[in-house]
């Protein structure tokens, strides 16, 4: 899978669920832990979500929520 078919995945899986734990991530999307930490990374940049215990949590205040985001500006 590519980063870009892993990150698409991510947004599904978080608007999905609205926390997802890493463990929980990476057997979703086939990569180790530490991938699965690294494509993070840009989506918590674009203040899609925020770290929460052991797991990254959707944010659903609309007041603060980033605008429609294209994949391409991820990565």
């Amino acid at each position: 899978m590519t980063k870009k078919e892993r990150l698409g995945q991510l947004m599904e899986i978080l608007l999905e669920k609205d926390f997802v734990s890493v463990p929980e991530l990476s057997p979703c999307l086939g990569s180790p832990m530490m991938t699965t930490r690294r494509d993070l990374e840009p989506l918590e940049e674009k203040g899609v979500w925020k770290r929460g215990m052991a797991g990254a949590i959707l944010h659903t205040n609309q007041s603060t929520a980033p605008p429609p985001l294209v994949m391409h500006e991820l990565i």
